[in-house]
């Protein structure tokens, strides 16, 4: 007897996964190689011997809180920009209309202030197990990872959304 496999769930869990994943750079454009480098290392293995910082150290912590391992984008002028290049916009769509993997974005400032929305958006892990508003929704198959951004981005986007 075959055991039932809820093909559904496992494929939805797997497309998740592969967005979730797509959204962290791939690193394969040299950006982490060191120009000082002239020794003809293959970078790869350079960067397997790197140390790693301990997890109590402040670059530790960084590490932590920057899944994708890049560093926060440069100041963008516009926040919708910041929206895209944050990449919000592969899990709320990109006229934030929400959808499997996360919520619509829109008329959320009924439901959210300024504080609130922007320790959220910094690390949503905060409010998880939290039996609050702003625990993680079970109907969502991901959690919202850390965004590294500077505070001015930052502050930015939550203005504009909470203005949508």
């Amino acid at each position: 007897m075959r055991p039932n496999i809820n093909l559904t769930g496992l494929l939805l869990l797997v497309a998740a996964s592969c967005l979730f994943l797509s959204a962290c750079p791939s690193g394969d454009d040299g950006a982490n190689v060191s120009k000082a480098d002239t020794t003809g290392a293959d970078p790869a293995v350079s960067a397997s011997n790197q140390s790693l910082p301990p997890a109590d150290s402040a670059a530790g912590s960084e590490a932590a809180a920057n899944p994708c391992g890049t560093e926060a984008p440069a100041a963008v002028a516009d926040a919708s920009d910041v929206f895209k290049t944050a990449n919000c916009t592969m899990c709320h769509g990109q006229n934030m209309e929400g959808g499997q993997l996360a919520p619509a974005l829109k008329n959320i400032a009924g439901e959210w202030n300024k504080a609130e929305l922007t320790s959220y958006v910094r690390d949503a892990s905060k409010y998880e197990d939290k039996g609050n508003r702003l625990s993680h929704d079970p109907k969502y198959v991901i959690e919202m990872p850390p965004f590294p951004m500077g505070e001015d981005d930052l502050n930015k986007l939550v203005d504009w959304l909470l203005t949508k």
